[in-house]
This record gives structure tokens, sequence and C-alpha cells, in this order.
């Protein structure tokens, strides 16, 4: 009964660390180059929609991702990554 109540608990575990991550990101960019990066976003892998917007951010994108790790690349590899990008702020969704 423990060997059976201990794989239970890994299967649980496992299953809570591969949950899908819902997170929209809000970017501040260069100003012009929104479309550019709106264009690259959609092409992501992770990333569900993206949308230019008026105000305080200049972008809004929803990403979805399994892991801790890829929404970490996602958001610092790819998105922080581009040169335009000057800010980003983060709001993870449970």
């Amino acid at each position: 009964m423990l060997v059976h109540t201990a794989i239970y608990d890994i299967k649980i575990q496992l299953l809570q660390k591969q949950h899908v991550r819902e997170t929209y990101v809000l970017i501040n960019c260069d100003l012009g180059k929104e479309q550019q990066i709106v264009e690259f976003l959609q092409r992501l892998q992770n990333v569900r929609e993206v949308q230019a917007t008026y105000g305080v951010y200049d972008i809004i994108a929803k990403i979805k991702t399994t892991t801790e790790r890829e929404l970490n690349d996602t958001i610092r590899s790819k998105i922080l990554g581009l040169r335009q990008v000057s800010s980003v702020l983060t709001l993870q969704v449970e």
C-alpha cells in the first residue's frame, strides 16, 4: 500500500507540473515598431493571441505554456531578446 501511495503522489506531482500556464504579457516597445513585433510574436509557438494596444502598453500577448522553463524562454529569450522591446509586465492567470 505504501508503494502504491508513493506512485500516486509522484503522478500527482507530474500532473501539477504539466498543467497549462496562461500568462498575459504587456509589452512596451520603440515607437513605430508595434506591427513588426506583433507579426513576430504571432509566429511563436506559445503565443495564442497578440494585439497592438493604445495606452501605457503598446502590445498585449497571451501565452500558454506547460512548464516554467517554456515560459521563461518565451519571455526572456524571445520577447525581451528583441532590441525594440524596452520592457514587459507579466501577469500569470491561475
